[in-house]
């Protein structure tokens, strides 16, 4: 037993001192006798720890004593370091030493056996292992071995500093992507066990990004039905999203991707996995996580030999006869309203001898028509990007959604209005009823309305353009977006010129 020299209280005034460390009075006994052990002994008298002991064999261990010893062994993996774990808690892992040498600080005490300090400070929570429990106990007992301290979930105020996740999916997850806490693989804390010897500040910080887990992580997607360039840009996608893409006899495929807008009979019928809607895909990308593949399930009839032998269309004719098919009244379902109030049976009946009534339903069409269309950019477009607690956090900030959709809100109250004044004159029409007072009565409310809106309409579509180049998560959005009935395959830059043209 070595005795504490004179200058040991100055060469300790320096060091941190407080209840979760070992006191420098502390008996130490090095286990094995590590390869390094002068090395060793050099930084454990620098810290001010002289009492330092050496035990050879373990099986030494009961006439030693474990009574306020802290045991340092050079693996986990050895015999001695199994020995002693089975009597006490009180064990370091030479990288431990190390580590408080360079830092000049007092050796950590903890609950449970400690190797090394790469996950000092952290608190990680993992989730998303279903039945495989016994591998979660074991990432559970590595991270508890590199410093870190392990939540059963995250809470609201959490203290949690990163999520470990076999899926990117569940009540963790989600709070996770809220709180802005990194969601990484269960490969992060495998490669941070196999560097455990590292000395490197920040060592497990650094290897976040490259261990991230993305929404598609461990997904094997096929993509069917698109044309090159579509496929080509959302494969690239799926590679930034942690999906890998593969062919169609691929044995590990689990999703086959089709395009929206095809009705083509199943050639992977026989397989099983999931057939999936390209909304599927783009709404993962958005909200960040795999998306619930039931909700967005791909159906198919098969091609009669009628349509066989029928010439496919050009592209421009297929997005004509698409149109064609989802006329305004027809695709603006989504409108509340737009076809909800029938005209009475006296104004049809009126209607068929009034010239001047039908062109009165003419006009109240074409409105109806419009304040569809701005129903579809309110509430399909702007307000699910006001909604900064959806699931994945904000796409966009609230100055940036002001920026792309200005007052168009005022201008959807101001034509819903103007709507319903149309429709109740012509249900209660009457040949003297004068169509110029309805315009009258929202003039002053059009003037200062649409100013503004076209003033500033070409800045608007830029940023739609800037963000949806520079914004992967709004890119997603508005492919989602598009691909509902609705949107008539118009994109949002499309839909905001519509006021214009009115």
């Amino acid at each position: 037993m070595s005795v504490r020299s004179s200058s040991s209280s100055q060469m300790t005034s320096d060091l941190s001192t407080n209840s979760s460390h070992y006191d420098t009075d502390t008996k130490i006994c090095l286990v094995g006798v590590p390869q390094e052990k002068e090395n060793l002994i050099a930084s454990l008298q620098q810290l001010g720890y002289f009492n330092v002991n050496e035990m050879s064999d373990a099986r030494r261990l009961e006439e030693f004593g474990t009574q306020g010893v802290v045991f340092i062994v050079d693996s986990f993996d050895c015999e001695e370091f199994s020995a002693v774990a089975s009597r006490t808690n009180c064990l370091l892992g030479v990288p431990v030493i190390m580590a408080c040498s360079r830092k000049r600080c007092l050796l950590p005490r903890r609950s449970r056996p400690l190797y090394c300090l790469l996950m000092d400070g952290m608190q990680i929570c993992f989730s998303g292992f279903g039945t495989n429990i016994a591998e979660c106990k074991r990432l559970i007992g590595l991270a508890h071995g590199m410093g870190a301290v392990v939540k059963k979930r995250i809470k609201y105020q959490t203290k949690v500093t990163h999520l470990v996740a076999q899926t990117p999916t569940g009540s963790n997850y989600d709070r996770a992507l809220i709180a802005g806490i990194p969601a990484l693989q269960p490969g992060w804390v495998e490669e941070c066990w196999h560097h455990r010897r590292s000395v490197e500040d920040n060592f497990a910080e650094r290897l976040v990004t490259q261990w991230s887990l993305e929404p598609l992580s461990f997904l094997r997607l096929h993509f069917y039905g698109f044309e090159d360039e579509e496929q080509k840009h959302m494969t690239e996608v799926a590679k930034q999203n942690g999906a890998v893409v593969v062919s169609a006899d691929d044995p590990s495929l689990t999703h086959v991707v089709f395009n929206d807008f095809e009705t083509v009979d199943n050639p992977f019928a026989s397989r099983d996995v999931h057939f999936v809607r390209s909304e599927w895909f783009w709404a993962s990308v958005q909200i960040r996580q795999t998306a619930d593949e039931s909700l967005y399930p791909y159906t198919w009839r098969p091609e009669t030999p009628t349509s066989i032998a029928t010439p496919t269309p050009s592209k421009s004719r297929k997005r004509l006869l698409y149109l064609e098919s989802e006329r305004p009244n027809k695709q603006r379902a989504s409108y509340e309203g737009a076809e909800s109030s029938p005209l009475s049976p006296k104004a049809k009946e009126a209607a068929k001898s009034s010239h001047r009534h039908q062109r009165a339903l003419e006009m109240l069409q074409t409105e109806r028509n419009y304040v569809a269309i701005l129903h579809t950019i309110v509430k399909l477009f702007r307000e699910p990007l006001e909604n900064a607690n959806q699931t994945g956090g904000a796409i966009l900030t609230s100055a940036e959604v002001k920026e792309i959709f200005g007052n168009v809100h005022v201008l959807y109250g101001i034509h819903q209005a103007l709507c319903e004044d149309l429709e109740s004159l012509c249900n209660t029409w009457k040949e003297e009823a004068s169509i110029g007072a309805i315009i009258l009565k929202h003039a002053e409310e059009l003037q200062k309305a649409y100013p503004p809106f076209i003033n500033y309409l070409e800045s608007a579509r830029a940023a739609i353009a800037s963000h949806d180049r520079s914004k992967p998560r709004f890119h997603a959005f508005l492919k989602v977006c598009q691909s509902k009935p609705a949107c008539g395959r118009q994109s949002l830059a499309d839909l905001m010129v519509t006021p214009v043209q009115q």
